[in-house]
C-alpha cells in the first residue's frame, strides 16, 4: 500500500493543467472589492489551489496514519506473545524467541504479595458427604436456580451439568433428569412425596432468603409433611457448602488477558469472579464476605456481583479449595486458580508465562504444569 495512490496523483495533475483555463472561462473578468478592481481569474485560481492544497495535505496525513497503524499492527501481532500456530492448530511458543524466560512485562506493583500466596497443590475433588453438608449445598442450588410448585421441585442447571443432576438424583434417591436443549438447561425434577419430603428436611433451616420459604408455604409443603418451615438463616458463608451450591447455579470464573495499544503498560491481566441474581441481599452478603462490587443490571432485571482484585481472589480460593464446586464450573475455577499460581510465581512477567496463561484460558491445557 502506497502513501498516496497513483489515481490521486493523476487526478491532481489533470486538475492542475486544466483548472486555470476552466476558471478563466467561467469567472467574470474583474472583481471589485472596496472600489478596487482585481483580476478574477487570479483570485479564483488562488482560492482553488489553496483549498486543493489543504485537501491533499489532510488526505496525505490520513494515509500516513493509516499506513502507520498497519505497520504497528504487524509488529504488534508479532510482539503479541510471539505465538505461532503449529500443524495441529494448537498454540505454541515461537522457536525464534531466544529467551522466553526474560522479564519483559512490568507492573506498578506486584499483583500478588507474599502474604497472599496459595498452595500449588489442590486437594483431590470431594463432594459434600454428610447430610448437613448435602443440605447446605442443595439449599444453595435451590436458592440459586429452582422452581417450587405444588407437588413438584425443579432444580435448573446448565445442560453441561447433567452429571450433577444425576448426582442429586442418586443422593435423594428419587426424581428424574430432563434435558432442554432449546434453552440450554437441564432439570432435576422431584415429584414423589418421599423425595420432596427428603429435600425439604435436608434444606429446612439452611435457606437464607424468604422467597423459597414462602413458595414452600404457598404450596402447603408444611401441612403436607407436617413440618415447621424455619425462617431464613443468617450463617457465615465461609463455614458450609451453601455458597458452593449457589455458585454452581449462578457464578462464572473469568480470566481476562488483553493488550491496550494506547497505554505504555499495555498488558492487562485480571481474575474475575461474577455472580448474577435477582436477590440483592444474597449478593450483598457475598460482597461483605469477599469484597468487590455490586451493581444493578437493569437490562436483565437482576443484580450482579463482581470481584477482580487479587486480594479478594485469595479469599475466594481459600473458600472453594475447602468447599468445592460440583458442576462444570469446577473446571473454570481450576483454570482460574492455576493462573493465580502462575502470577504468584511471577511467571506472568515473561513471554513463556503469558503464553501459558493464554493456553489455559483458551484451551484449558497446560503442557508444562
Amino acid at each position: 500500500t502506497t502513501l498516496v495512490s497513483l489515481n490521486v496523483v493523476t487526478y491532481f495533475i489533470i486538475i492542475w493543467l486544466f483548472a486555470g483555463k476552466f476558471i478563466k472561462r467561467v469567472s467574470p473578468p474583474t472583481i471589485s472589492v472596496v472600489g478596487k478592481s482585481y483580476n478574477s481569474s487570479f483570485i479564483f485560481l488562488y482560492l482553488f489551489y489553496f483549498y486543493l492544497y489543504f485537501f491533499l495535505y489532510f488526505y496525505f496525513i490520513f494515509k500516513v496514519i493509516k499506513v502507520k497503524n498497519k505497520i504497528y499492527n504487524i509488529f504488534y501481532k508479532i510482539f503479541e506473545l510471539n505465538i505461532k500456530q503449529s500443524a495441529d492448530n494448537s498454540l505454541v511458543l515461537s522457536k525464534e524467541d531466544k529467551n522466553n524466560d526474560e522479564v519483559i512485562f512490568h507492573f506498578n506493583k506486584p499483583l500478588i504479595s507474599n502474604k497472599l500466596f496459595i498452595s500449588d497443590h489442590l486437594k483431590k475433588h470431594k463432594k459434600p458427604e454428610s447430610l448437613e453438608e448435602i443440605g447446605y449445598y442443595i439449599a444453595g442450588l435451590i436458592e440459586g436456580s429452582s422452581h417450587i410448585r405444588f407437588g413438584e421441585i425443579n432444580i435448573v442447571l446448565n445442560k453441561r451439568d447433567v452429571s450433577l443432576a444425576y448426582y442429586l438424583k442418586k443422593v435423594i434417591g428419587y426424581g428424574s433428569v430432563r434435558l432442554d436443549t432449546k434453552n440450554n438447561v437441564c432439570y432435576y425434577s422431584v415429584f414423589k412425596k418421599e423425595g420432596r419430603d427428603k429435600i425439604l428436611n435436608l434444606i429446612n433451616g439452611k435457606l437464607r432468603g424468604y422467597e423459597k420459604i414462602e413458595q414452600f408455604k404457598k404450596h402447603n409443603y408444611d401441612k403436607e409433611f407436617n413440618i415447621t418451615i424455619l425462617p431464613p438463616a443468617n450463617f457465615d458463608l465461609l463455614i458450609n457448602y451453601w455458597l458452593a451450591g449457589f455458585s454452581d447455579a449462578n457464578s462464572s470464573f473469568i480470566i481476562y488477558l488483553y493488550f491496550n495499544k494506547i497505554l505504555k503498560n499495555n498488558l492487562k491481566l485480571k481474575l474475575t469472579y461474577n455472580i448474577s441474581h435477582k436477590n440483592e441481599d444474597f449478593l450483598i452478603k457475598i460482597k461483605e464476605t469477599f469484597g468487590g462490587y455490586l451493581f444493578e443490571n437493569t437490562n436483565k432485571d437482576n443484580f450482579e456481583y463482581t470481584s477482580s482484585s487479587f486480594e479478594n481472589a485469595n479469599k475466594i480460593i481459600s473458600y472453594f479449595d475447602k468447599y468445592q464446586l460440583n458442576s462444570t464450573k469446577f473446571i473454570s475455577y481450576f483454570k482460574w486458580r492455576k493462573v493465580y499460581r502462575i502470577i504468584q510465581r511471577k511467571e506472568h512477567l515473561t513471554l513463556k508465562g503469558i503464553n501459558k496463561i493464554r493456553r489455559i484460558k483458551e484451551t484449558g491445557i497446560d503442557l508444562e504444569s
